[in-house]
């Protein structure tokens, strides 16, 4: 396999991870590269006849692959070759255990949020677990006049832009890294999978959720084809636009990493990078050909976040313009 092909599997896994959510971890901490260097979970070494074990969304871009691309991932003996096959194996519903680490599909039966690998350290933590167990997070406080502040910020300090167009165009042009851009009304979310490669920026999925993002549900997974490749920002301004007319307001978010996957510890259990780039924007649909596009500012969003407890994670999120 290609240097350039396995730098964009790690990309797309990495990016998979991070739409799952778990507890904050404590513990283990994986690095895509150290992985592949370490060795196998599984030390059986995999054949073709484990290519269903191929994550599926690993195996449809492979399908775009050349012959000898695909054929690639396989050695001389006609065993995947250990990066692929450490990368692979990973269980995407897999988390740290609170006690020892030890990745486990294992969890409270109670309150479903902290999980345990056996039933010896789900006793060890139950005296720091049970006066939790089953209640609701508490909620952020806050005062009126707080709330009153941060809506009048949001409401008078936006950024105008004229048209969809430039506003993906002025978010994109900072994107060195990839990320990805969340298109939101009041019925589903549309999230578009960003990645940079030296043939440059691409959509390598676009996903619909019905409420708020959970799993890993493939049906309604949308891979953009090449001809949509070649203008990144013009295939995301049509779906803008497409949803604005449908629903009149939406809400257009993006959050782009700082760093390369390959370039810091990525947390198994949760998935997620170590910096991304918060920006986010209103789009009124105002009749015709006709949009009102105004970005929220950056330290009013970052004020309602705090407030609202709207962000919990192990990134930074650092707010621009």
């Amino acid at each position: 396999m290609t240097e350039q092909k396995l730098d964009e599997l790690l990309r797309q896994f990495a990016s998979e991870l991070s739409l799952q959510d778990a507890p904050p971890p404590e513990k283990k901490v994986w690095n895509a590269t150290e992985t592949a260097r370490k060795g196998l979970v599984d030390k059986r070494r995999w054949t073709r006849d484990d290519e269903e074990r191929i994550p599926k969304f690993v195996r449809k871009t492979m399908n775009a692959w050349t012959k000898e691309e695909r054929e690639s991932i396989w050695d001389e003996d006609g065993y995947m070759r250990e990066e692929c096959q450490a990368m692979f194996e990973v269980d995407l519903d897999a988390k740290d255990c609170a006690i020892c680490g030890t990745m486990t599909r294992n969890k409270c039966s109670r309150c479903k949020k902290v999980y345990y690998c056996t039933k010896d350290c789900q006793r060890a933590d139950w005296k720091s677990h049970k006066p939790t167990c089953g209640k609701p997070d508490p909620a952020p406080a806050s005062s009126p006049q707080d709330t009153s502040r941060i809506l009048a910020l949001l409401e008078q300090n936006k950024r105008p832009h004229v048209s969809v167009r430039a506003l993906l165009d002025a978010w994109l042009a900072k994107c060195p890294h990839g990320g990805y851009v969340m298109v939101i009304d009041q019925n589903e979310t549309h999230h578009f999978n960003l990645g940079v490669e030296a043939r440059g920026l691409r959509v390598y999925w676009v996903m619909r959720f019905h409420g708020k993002p959970k799993g890993m549900d493939q049906k309604n997974r949308i891979v953009p084809g090449e001809e949509d490749q070649a203008d990144v920002a013009g295939y995301i301004t049509g779906f803008i636009q497409r949803i604005a007319k449908k629903s009149g307001r939406i809400i257009v978010q993006c959050d782009f990493h700082t760093a390369h996957p390959t370039d810091f510890n990525l947390d198994l259990s949760l998935g997620s990078w170590s910096t991304v780039v918060h920006r986010v924007a209103e789009v009124d649909w105002l009749g015709g050909k006709n949009y009102r596009v105004e970005q929220l500012n950056p330290e009013a969003l970052k004020a309602s976040d705090a407030q609202r407890g709207a962000f919990q994670g192990p990134m930074d999120r650092v707010y621009e313009w």
